[in-house]
């Protein structure tokens, strides 16, 4: 999953493969030469959305992965391009389903749609985020990426 949203992500920001990485956010530091854009995974949980009947009975939510992509281009006017460009993304089309994705990055076949949600966080949470990950900041932004699989496909048919 994480590597298909990797994937993704480099082929709609237009960047080199090498230039997304799927790593934990403690590879940006001061004395890293890390470059482009990092996705950590934060934490999961079984769906707010699970079992609730708020939405359509043949769908199951499953699980959410919350994620934190992080930009350390060479130039920080590229970090915060390619942030904005992920946020705006992300914001005019927050789901993706086999249909959505690039053509050489093939949709997970165990689930029918990602639902992305952008998890805006204050200040003193930021910082208490970016602390665990090694003390320092860089452009990010917190993500709730919703999978949802039907019925018919758990049931295999």
């Amino acid at each position: 999953m994480l590597e298909y949203i990797r994937r993704e992500l480099r082929y709609r920001l237009e960047v080199e493969d090498q230039e997304v990485l799927l790593e934990g956010a403690t590879v940006l530091t001061d004395r890293s030469d890390t470059r482009g854009a990092v996705i950590s995974l934060v934490n999961f949980r079984v769906s707010a959305y699970q079992g609730t009947g708020l939405g359509r009975t043949e769908l199951l939510d499953s699980l959410e992965l919350v994620i934190l992509v992080s930009f350390r281009f060479k130039r920080y006017e590229d970090s915060i391009r390619h942030l904005y460009r992920m946020i705006r993304l992300l914001h005019t089309k927050p789901a993706y389903t086999a249909a959505d994705s690039h053509p050489e990055n093939p949709f997970p076949s165990h689930i029918d749609k990602l639902l992305f949600t952008l998890s805006p966080m204050e200040f003193d949470s930021l910082n208490a985020l970016w602390s665990m990950q090694g003390r320092v900041m860089f452009p990010s932004a917190l993500y709730s990426v919703r999978m949802v699989r039907s019925q018919r496909a758990s049931s295999g048919g």
